[in-house]
């Protein structure tokens, strides 16, 4: 993915838009109050003031164009509605949009939104699963009950390599896709990803895998 258009300068918009710029990612981050933009000014990211409702503006400037457009716009929801449309009319290729109620994730996805997301529901998933399963420090909800989740190397994992793990993983369906050493050799990166058959894991490393959330839970307890 190499560009991605963030519409809605609120907390949730000017957050996701210096993380898609930490991670690398062209950013344009769009808002129709300058007071939003001046905030962004001393960073990197393309800003852009104009109304996202206004198709002419989002075609000028290429918005459209763009790998995925995020409509962060939180309390106007006529303006996101708006937006969502002028963006499937314009052809863009994904369209996220923000919304905050059932409903209106239901009327955003009717009018051409590709994915709606509900940060405050996410956030508060991901804090509840953090209190209620400490084994786990991140946790991320893949869809269909599976989960991306980072824990500490099981007892019974001390010493084995995943090929000799392989049996165990394989029956709870979990794909190991990072080890993060606690103690990396001299000539060893601590961050190994993906890691190969031959990788040994060992007390107080981090593995980051993928399963059904009761097999991580199982698995960490092992």
């Amino acid at each position: 993915m190499k560009s991605i258009a963030v519409i809605g300068l609120g907390r949730f918009g000017t957050a996701l838009a210096y993380s898609l710029r930490d991670e690398g990612i062209e950013v344009q981050a769009i808002d129709v109050n300058p007071d939003e933009i001046e905030d962004l000014q001393a960073s990197d990211i393309q800003l852009l003031q104009f109304d996202s409702r206004d198709k002419s503006q989002l075609k000028r400037n290429g918005v459209h164009e763009s790998d995925v457009v995020v409509v962060a716009i939180g309390e106007n929801f006529q303006a996101a509605q708006e937006t969502v449309l002028a963006l499937k009319e314009l052809g863009a290729k994904s369209i996220i949009a923000r919304a905050q109620t059932e409903d209106r994730r239901r009327i955003l996805l009717m009018i051409g939104a590709n994915k709606v997301i509900s940060p405050e529901e996410q956030s508060a998933i991901r804090i509840a699963q953090s209190l209620t399963h400490p084994m786990a420090s991140e946790i991320h909800d893949m869809g269909g009950d599976v989960q991306l989740a980072t824990i500490k190397v099981p007892a019974a994992f001390d010493g084995q390599s995943l090929r000799d793990l392989h049996p165990t993983l394989s029956e709870a369906g979990a794909i190991v896709i990072r080890v993060t050493r606690a103690n990396p050799g001299a000539n060893e990166d601590p961050v190994i990803m993906p890691p190969g058959a031959n990788t040994v894991l060992n007390a107080g490393d981090d593995i980051t895998l993928v399963a059904k959330f009761d097999k991580i839970k199982h698995l960490a307890s092992l």
